[in-house]
Formats: C-alpha cells, sequence, structure tokens
C-alpha cells in the first residue's frame, strides 16, 4: 500500500474487505469482467486480497457478440496472465434470431447483456456475484449498497435491502437468492485511474488517444469495429480521427470522444476537467439524466439532462412474451413513458392458450393477457407487467367478414391496477383454404401475400392417426412438405392451410399491435383528475342519441363514460364528433 494516496488505500482497502468477507459466505461465487476499466480494476483487488494463492473466484464476460475486437484480446490475454478461470456466455438463442444493436435498439441491450446475464447466473448456480458498479456512473446505481440483494429472479427490490452500519455486512440468503456485492461502491472515475496509475494496471488500449476509423452521426463518434458489419448510410465514410473512449460497450452504440491524451496521466487530467457522466458515451443513454457527478463542495450533483417525468418514467417492467411482440411494443413504453421493458427469456406463454388450438385458452381475452402479464411478473420479480392477447374469427360487428380483436394490459402491482386497452381489426391477414397441392393455393396465396404471411397446415379432416400441425411456413418448398404430409391424414386426402396469426408471422398483426401500444401508452400517461392514478380513459358509452325525425332514443352512441381504474370517478362526455342526432336509419322507431 505503499505510495498510494491516503483516500486511495481506504478505498483499496475496504474493497478487499468487501472481497474477503464475501468469500468467507459464498458457496459458488463469480466476479463480473466487461474489459472495461471497473472491472480491470476489480480483477487486481481480487488477486490482492488472496495473494499468494491463485485467484479463487472465476470472471465472468457476457459476450454481446458486438464487442471491440480489442477488449475480447485484452480479456483473454489479462485472465491468462493472472491465473483467472475465464467464463463466457452468450445468448445463443437470440443469436440466431440476428437480434442486433442496428435494428433493436435498447431492446438489444436488454436481450444480449441483461437477458444474457440472467441466463448465466441460473445456469452458473452463482450465489455471490461482484461486480465494477459505481453510484457516481449514473443515478440509478446510487440506490445499490454495497451487499445488494437480489430475488429468485434476479430482481433488485427495494424491501429487500438492508442496512450496512460500518463495514459488517448481511451475507445471509434464502433459497433461491443472489447477492451482487459491489466492493468499488465507493470509488469515483478519477480514483480507478488513479489507482491504475499507482498500481500500473494494464488496461483496454481503447481507453487511450489513437486514430481510429470514425463515423459520426448526431454528433456522436462511433468507431467503426469491423467495416463488414457496419450498417453503412449512404455516402458514409469512416475518416482517422485521434479519439478515445471513457466507456467501454458494443462498439456500434459507445461514442469515442476527441482526445489527445496518450497516457494515464493525461486521462487522469481530462477526467478531472470532466463535467459530464462517462456513462454518456452511451448512445442508447444520451438523452437520460445520466448519474451523479461530485461538485466542488465534494456533493453529489445530478449531471445536466432531461428530468424524467409521467407516472412510469424511470420504472422497469416486463413484457411476456415469446413471439417477437416486443419489436412493436416496446418502443412506444419506451419513448411515450420512459418505461424501460425486459424480455424474459424462459416463459412459454403458449401454456396459457394458442392459436393453433393445441391448447385452449382458459377465460377471457383480458383474463388471459393478465395471466401472461403476471408469468412474466413471476419470472422476473418486476412488479410492473405487459402482456398482449389477440383472438381472430369472424368480425365482431360485421360477422360475415373477417375480423380480430387487440387487446393489452399493463398490470402495476405496486399501484394495485390493471389498465387495458383494446382495439378492433378491421382489416387482418386471416383467412384459410383447404387444398391437396400447392396448386390448388395460387390465388389464396396471392391474397394473404405470402410468403410475408406464415401460414399453418394440418389434415382438414383428421383421421384416426392425428392432427400433425406445421407452422410458420414461410418457403414454397416448406408448404409443399407440409401438404404431402397432412393431405393423407385427412378422410378426403386435403389438407387445411390458415394464416399463421401468431405476431411473428404476420406483419399486419404485428402493425395493429404496435398500434395498441401507442393507444395503451397515451392512456397510461392520462392521470385520473380526481385521484391521480395513470390510466384514465373511456370504459363504456351510453347509447339512446336522439332520432332527428322522432326524438326517440336510437341505438347509436350519445355519451362516452371515462372512469379511474383505481377509484369510483365518472364522467359523462359528448361524442367526439358533435353530433347531436341519430339517422332515422338508426332509429327502432322509424325503421322497425
Amino acid at each position: 500500500m505503499n505510495g498510494l494516496p491516503a483516500h486511495i488505500a481506504a478505498l483499496e482497502s475496504e474493497a478487499i474487505h468487501v472481497l474477503r468477507d464475501g468469500l468467507s459466505e459464498a458457496r459458488n461465487p463469480v466476479v463480473l469482467f466487461s474489459g472495461g476499466k471497473d472491472s480491470t480494476v476489480l480483477a487486481p483487488l481480487v488477486r490482492r486480497a488472496f495473494f499468494p494463492s491463485r485467484p479463487p473466484i472465476p470472471l465472468l464476460h457476457i459476450d454481446s457478440t458486438w464487442e471491440f475486437a480489442e477488449v475480447l484480446a485484452f480479456r483473454d490475454a489479462f485472465a491468462d496472465c493472472h491465473g483467472f478461470r475465464l467464463i463466457v456466455h452468450v445468448n445463443q438463442h437470440r443469436r440466431t434470431q440476428s437480434i442486433n444493436p442496428f435494428d433493436h435498439g435498447d431492446l438489444y441491450t436488454t436481450i444480449m447483456r441483461t437477458d444474457a446475464l440472467r441466463q448465466a447466473l441460473t445456469v452458473g448456480g452463482y450465489d455471490i456475484i461482484f461486480g465494477g458498479a459505481r453510484p457516481d456512473e449514473e443515478a440509478t446505481r446510487a440506490k445499490e449498497r454495497i451487499v445488494s440483494v437480489r430475488s429468485t429472479s434476479h430482481a433488485w427490490k427495494p424491501r429487500m435491502q438492508r442496512t450496512e452500519f460500518w463495514r459488517c455486512f448481511n451475507w445471509r440468503l434464502k433459497p433461491g437468492e443472489t447477492i451482487r456485492a459491489f466492493p468499488q461502491s465507493n470509488w469515483t472515475e478519477l480514483d480507478l485511474w488513479t489507482y491504475i496509475l499507482m498500481r500500473e494496471i494494464e488496461f483496454a488500449p481503447l481507453y487511450i488517444a489513437h486514430k481510429r476509423k470514425v463515423v459520426t452521426r448526431a454528433g456522436m463518434r462511433i468507431v467503426v469495429d469491423d467495416p463488414a458489419r457496419m450498417r453503412w448510410k449512404p455516402s458514409e465514410t469512416a475518416l482517422p480521427e485521434k479519439v478515445r473512449f471513457r466507456t467501454l460497450g458494443c462498439w456500434p452504440v459507445t461514442a469515442a470522444q476527441s482526445s489527445e491524451a496518450e497516457t494515464i496521466a493525461a486521462v487522469l487530467l481530462e477526467t478531472l476537467r470532466a463535467e459530464t457522466s462517462e456513462r454518456r458515451g452511451r448512445l442508447a443513454r444520451a438523452a437520460e439524466t445520466g448519474g451523479l457527478f461530485l461538485s466542488n463542495d465534494g456533493h453529489s450533483r445530478a449531471t445536466v439532462g432531461c428530468p424524467l417525468s409521467g407516472p412510469y418514467a424511470g420504472l422497469r417492467a416486463v413484457l411476456a412474451t415469446m413471439h417477437g411482440k416486443e419489436a412493436a411494443i416496446v418502443p412506444a413504453f419506451q419513448e411515450q413513458l420512459e418505461l424501460t421493458v425486459e424480455i424474459p427469456s424462459a416463459i412459454d406463454t403458449d401454456t396459457l392458450g394458442t392459436f393453433t388450438g393445441e391448447i385452449a385458452r382458459a377465460g377471457t381475452i383480458r383474463e388471459a393477457a393478465i395471466a401472461k402479464a403476471r408469468l412474466g411478473m413471476a419470472a422476473t420479480g418486476l412488479s410492473i407487467g405487459i402482456a398482449s392477447e389477440g383472438s381472430y374469427g369472424p368480425h365482431p360487428h360485421v360477422p360475415f367478414v373477417p375480423g380480430g380483436v387487440e387487446l393489452m394490459v399493463l398490470v402495476d402491482d405496486e399501484r394495485g391496477i390493471v389498465v387495458s386497452e383494446h382495439l378492433i381489426d378491421d382489416a387482418p391477414v386471416y383467412e384459410h383454404a383447404i387444398a391437396a397441392e400447392i396448386g390448388d393455393l395460387g390465388a389464396f396465396l396471392d391474397h394473404i401475400r405470402f410468403p410475408n404471411h406464415a401460414v399453418i397446415v394440418r389434415p382438414h379432416e383428421p383421421d384416426d392417426r392425428g392432427a400433425l400441425i406445421h407452422k410458420g411456413l414461410r418457403t414454397a418448398e416448406a408448404l409443399e412438405s407440409a401438404l404431402a404430409t397432412s393431405a393423407p391424414l385427412s378422410r378426403d386426402n386435403r389438407a387445411l392451410v390458415q394464416t399463421d396469426m401468431r405476431a411473428h408471422m404476420n406483419p399486419t398483426r404485428m402493425a395493429s399491435i404496435a398500434r395498441l401500444a401507442r393507444a395503451l401508452c397515451d392512456r397510461l400517461a392520462t392521470r385520473c383528475p380526481a385521484c391521480g392514478a395513470p390510466g384514465y380513459g373511456q370504459i363504456d358509452v351510453e347509447t339512446g342519441l336522439p332520432c332527428e325525425w322522432c326524438g326517440a332514443p336510437s341505438i347509436m352512441v350519445r355519451h362516452q363514460i371515462f372512469g379511474c381504474v383505481a377509484c369510483e370517478f365518472r364522467e359523462m362526455r359528448p361524442r367526439p364528433d358533435g353530433r347531436t342526432h341519430a339517422d332515422p336509419g338508426h332509429c327502432p322507431e322509424c325503421n322497425p
């Protein structure tokens, strides 16, 4: 510890105490290692805490598949040089679906980092997870304790957290719970670089200024780490520029800064002069409020940015889906409500009912949507759940044409409310045909816009051998094969071909879900004028608009009824189109 500034020596001592104390209570510990500066300091602290023994805790790296090549090279060399066992985890299921930062934005980060981390922790069975998070990085981390308890679904809950008197930590866990421990909780970015300088710790070279190929978008400098995977805009070219990084993440969503800092000492000076959070280099966070900084008087202050507003701003919710609905739903909740939406990877919503009928849906469409939301809430431990459900058949108002009803709910257990919104799909791609071979389906396939919309195939009149169902067919070859398999299993040697109504197989339905998500967000942003609860909106109608001939009550809507989901407040509003009388064709007296 000789030569370290007093406050840095105290921080080092505290971190080593946390590591030793935690390891003494751990059954299966692990250290999160991203290759960034925080984990690059944490790992040497582990070595120092247990020297001269080999590091007793493995490193866990979550590979998003869009890491900087230099970070991966540094990660492997660091682990090998210092005797750490390195564990690398990738969300393989989502990787096969080509989830990427260009097309999926913040959702990509949730899936390939947050969900992948939960997968890795569950599969590895780790009970105490050491991480390098610091409160000064961003405001959401300021709530963490040094020893932070997580639920069985790895969720952070305020009431589970424990008081921390001096350096006495409570490491006890109930079955299934885990602990995230942050030995560097009291460190700042400046402390990290001071420690790296004084202890001569190697780090990823991206933190040092160097000429790199850069593309500038919306004022942010993107280092093109892999030109073959870059989504180039017309006439866009990467130009050499001297830049470095303050924070490291996936290269398409991490901005560099212009810099001349070629040494650690120069980096220290830049950090000392910084007026914004290091996390504002993350493109997905550039518009957020950022983190907490030490002002000249040593107190924390918020970084410059627009404050979060609205009933759900800054909160977290789970979307229960396994059919890709996040593409239609998440953007609305993030943009309109500033609500962070997570997608669990280990739930099966088909257990609540399927479009193809193998599993019948229990209850109403609203009850099924609520059950689906609660399934996601149980899997993640979050108190807010979102889900949607659809029902297609004869149009609810014109039964001789196809139609559908889409319903979406937000279940909020903190407020004890359920808010729902629905829409009627007047023009769904919902059709069927009966055929023995693909040649019989030409007009049908053109009508449903195949292969953009997928189909399912099953025997038309299943015999005693059962009804094998082929789903998600989007090629002529797959369709032909399914017909050849299904038709012989039918008593009339024909197959039933239907549009696949699962959201990820039916773009028209997905568009309807996107419209519904925005409508629900509009409703959630509207507060009750009586109690202030979110979700105020239309709940019913009153018919009886007077006939313009005889004045008798007609079947047309006269008033809209608005109400609150949390209290008994109700109000009557006139028709939004201003109409005061009904056409006599709708009058039971004039047109019996």
